[in-house]
């Protein structure tokens, strides 16, 4: 028992060492495992994710769970292009606020990064809608991800962050 809870005090509270992400592709059935791809991602560290799918419908938003644990999420890089690679959405802060939070996700902070909080197993985010069909009917969605369970690090994180936007008096 004391050898466990030296072990926790040394990786900074938690043992975890990868997360679940997952991409729920759009669909005229709505969100389901079949229509979706799952991979690990380790903690504390960046992570790029590039994949391409089917988009048989417009207007329905592609849907990322990127953990299945309480953690910060940070997220960058946000791209959908179609398969001859032209540009149909990319986060920027301007348009940060379009994307959805939900689930077990809060948003602590929006643009070209986006920092989510997620106190349970199921943050999503819910990119823009396409409002067209790509060409070639397939999307490429490219990221930059960094999930962080370590306590120490994520204190560091927000206190960077809470200094970092402008005071509300």
């Amino acid at each position: 028992e004391g050898r466990l809870l030296e072990v926790v005090q040394q990786q900074g509270g938690s043992l975890l060492q990868n997360s679940v992400f997952q991409v729920f592709f759009p669909s005229p059935a709505g969100y389901n495992e079949r229509e979706s791809t799952r991979f690990t991602i380790p903690f504390g560290s960046w992570q790029r994710v590039a994949l391409d799918f089917p988009c048989p419908v417009a207007g329905v938003p592609v849907r990322i769970d990127p953990s299945c644990h309480r953690c910060l999420v940070q997220l960058g890089g946000i791209s959908l292009s179609d398969a001859e690679g032209r540009v149909l959405w990319r986060l920027t802060r301007e348009n940060a606020a379009q994307i959805k939070v939900g689930g077990t996700a809060v948003p602590v902070s929006r643009g070209q990064l986006l920092h989510l909080l997620s106190d349970g197993d199921d943050p999503q985010l819910f990119l823009p809608p396409l409002a067209r069909l790509p060409v070639g009917g397939k999307v490429r969605l490219e990221l930059m991800v960094r999930l962080e369970v370590d306590l120490t690090r994520l204190v560091g994180l927000l206190s960077d962050l809470l200094q970092a936007s402008p005071r509300v008096e």
